[in-house]
């Protein structure tokens, strides 16, 4: 396997990818069976290296990123002596427009399997005002405080409070990555 703590998750070309070496080997050789362990060594690795790559989608529905995170310190789960990763798992939510000095819910669709289960690991959120081309991260903090937004999710919903009427901000998405532990 590839030790991926020093370089990230990027591998080397292996020796055995030239065609012409490949072409000379005989069957019955011992050179021929090394070069398969070889072979079934550095496929291990490019399939461990894809695994842990997080995954550039964004979809309406739950969708495990390919992040892992660390197992949990409250629990005391084990396979083999081997603790086990949580895999984050996200859903991007279609948020509409912001509202007039209010707070607005939109319900996000995660499924808790268990109360009390989830942990929330990120929460982003834009808004996009396409007329004035005007773009805004979210939470948004300001020293005017009336011009701050904030942003908040519950078991059910995201909520979106506005200090001053951010209405012109009519295309908000929010992505929320988090494990279910």
């Amino acid at each position: 396997m590839a030790d991926f703590t020093d370089y990230g998750l990027f591998l080397g070309t292996p020796s055995i990818v030239d065609p012409g070496y490949i072409q000379t080997i005989e069957v019955d050789s011992q050179e021929f069976k090394e070069f398969i362990i070889e072979l079934v060594s550095v496929t291990s690795d490019i399939i461990d290296a894809l695994n842990k790559k997080t995954t550039g989608m964004h979809e309406l529905s739950e969708f495990v990123t390919g992040s892992t995170y660390f197992s949990d310190p409250a629990l005391d789960s084990t396979t083999a002596g081997v603790p086990i990763q949580r895999q984050e798992q996200s859903i991007t939510v279609i948020f509409g427009a912001l509202p007039n000095t209010a707070a607005k819910s939109v319900a996000h669709g995660i499924v808790f399997p268990v109360p009390n289960t989830l942990r929330m690991v990120h929460i982003h959120c834009s808004a996009s005002d396409l007329t004035g081309a005007n773009y805004l991260e979210i939470p948004y903090a300001s020293p005017v405080l009336a011009n701050n937004i904030s942003i908040d999710v519950d078991a059910t919903n995201v909520v979106i409070t506005t200090g001053s009427d951010r209405t012109a901000y009519t295309d908000c998405t929010v992505v929320l990555k988090y494990l279910k532990s």
